[in-house]
């Protein structure tokens, strides 16, 4: 019912009916945007899985702002493919309708008699068969109901990102604090960020609850006054006021149960889906080193967007007398080199550098390059110190190594070229080993192990 002032007032009466056309037409949009939404998505799952392989490949997962960048393209990939299939959904609805009412204006009514059915069967079906227009109105429900929840699936999954990553940034910038200071500063400042975290992470899983309750903490006086700051807080962490209007619109229009019923398993099976499997293949080992011949390994076998995971080589049949070897040099590598080789010192700093650097001497300052051949010929050194290439058992003895650049996707690593002239005729055996920590215990494990035939 319009209020007195709003059936007085032109300008409100012209707004009202023109959000109320607005929403009668409304389903011509919906159409739109589902339809380009799921090309466009398509696309971007694509493209956001390789730069998630490249995020992967390319930094250093041991450092949490890595972590937080990984985590976070994750949730959207996440957040991608449920839109993706809620969009599907509400196009089948959507579609049904339409059919629906093209029906209605052909045969608006019903006609159970002309069946010629029995008495019994006829009354039964007239109580329990929906009619034509109520219908229409249902289906027409629940398609807008889909396309706003599919919406708010996806910012809450952002949210959820968003919270992961504030916590990542919050150990590095912990990290930092602790790292800068010494002695018992640095044990204070430790505690003291142990204890903002553990907060932080606790008034984060409040808030969540609280979401996925449909708003447990808001309904008690007292507990609402202490809730209110978590609530304000992390409604900007988490960009959660961009969805409220939808998420209380929906709770307080529908039953809360019936919401929950729905909300809670369906956040559930996004979370759980994507990290399980369904597999028959129940005798074949995922994770073997030596009985797998994986595709990665070969130049030739490689898909095309794949980076080389830890070695490559040109074929696995190879034809001529030499065999070149390339491994892969990864970031993540960094925390395992500084472990083996606590003297080396890195030829860059991590993040953001300058190809030149300031030397502080008495009689000046002096731009200087920041890498030197000496640098180099160290750190080559002491890299390749880390691995040892085996050729059928037999260790190769002091193999020549080049820094390179591969031509794959610009990956990083170290190069040599063995001479296999005095292989045998067909299967041989390139296992590379690496050194491993267990504690402070330093071990040889395999690596790699790529099988190849000689021509």
């Amino acid at each position: 019912m319009l209020s007195r002032e709003s059936r007085n007032n032109p300008e409100i009466q012209d707004k009202n009916k023109w959000v109320k056309k607005l929403q009668q037409e409304s389903w011509e949009l919906e159409l739109l945007v589902s339809g380009f939404s799921i090309i466009l998505l398509s696309k971007l799952t694509e493209w956001l899985q390789i730069v998630l392989e490249n995020i992967q490949y390319g930094l250093n997962m041991d450092i949490e702002l890595s972590k937080a960048i990984m985590f976070f393209m994750g949730v959207v990939l996440l957040a991608s493919y449920a839109l993706i299939i809620n969009l599907v959904i509400h196009l089948i609805f959507r579609g049904f309708w339409v059919g629906i009412v093209g029906l209605g204006s052909v045969a608006p009514n019903t006609e159970f008699p002309k069946l010629k059915y029995s008495k019994f069967f006829t009354k039964k079906l007239e109580k329990k068969v929906t009619k034509l227009e109520d219908l229409v109105i249902v289906v027409d429900k629940i398609s807008s109901l889909i396309f706003t929840f599919a919406f708010l699936i996806i910012f809450f999954l952002i949210s959820v990102g968003l919270f992961f990553v504030s916590t990542l940034l919050l150990i590095e910038i912990g990290n930092s604090f602790i790292d800068m200071a010494s002695g018992t500063l640095s044990d204070i400042i430790m505690y003291s960020v142990t204890i903002t975290l553990l907060l932080f992470i606790f008034s984060g899983l409040i808030y969540m609850l609280d979401f996925l309750t449909l708003g447990f903490f808001k309904k008690y006086n007292w507990l609402s006054k202490i809730y209110y700051p978590v609530y304000y807080l992390f409604g900007w962490i988490t960009l959660s006021f961009l969805y409220r209007t939808l998420y209380y619109n929906l709770i307080s229009k529908f039953s809360k149960r019936k919401v929950g019923l729905i909300l809670i398993p369906y956040l559930l099976i996004i979370i759980i889906v994507p990290f399980s499997n369904f597999d028959h293949h129940i005798y074949y080992p995922e994770k073997s080193v030596s009985s797998h011949m994986k595709n990665n390994y070969y130049s030739d076998l490689r898909a095309e967007d794949n980076h080389i995971n830890k070695v490559d080589i040109p074929s696995y049949i190879i034809t001529e007398n030499f065999l070149p070897i390339f491994i892969s040099y990864k970031p993540r590598d960094n925390s395992l080199i500084k472990q083996a080789l606590p003297d080396l010192d890195p030829i860059k700093n991590e993040g953001f550098n300058t190809n030149t650097k300031v030397e502080i001497k008495k009689d000046g300052l002096y731009l200087s390059e920041s890498e030197t051949e000496e640098d180099q010929e160290k750190t080559l050194k002491c890299l390749t110190g880390l691995y040892y290439i085996y050729l059928n058992d037999s260790l190769i003895q002091n193999p020549e190594f080049y820094f390179k650049t591969h031509i794959n996707k610009e990956e990083k690593g170290i190069f040599t070229v063995i001479d296999i002239i005095d292989l045998p005729r067909g299967k041989n055996i390139l296992k590379i080993k690496r050194i491993k920590f267990e504690g402070d215990e330093q071990i040889m494990v395999d690596y790699a192990v790529v099988p190849f035939w000689k021509e």
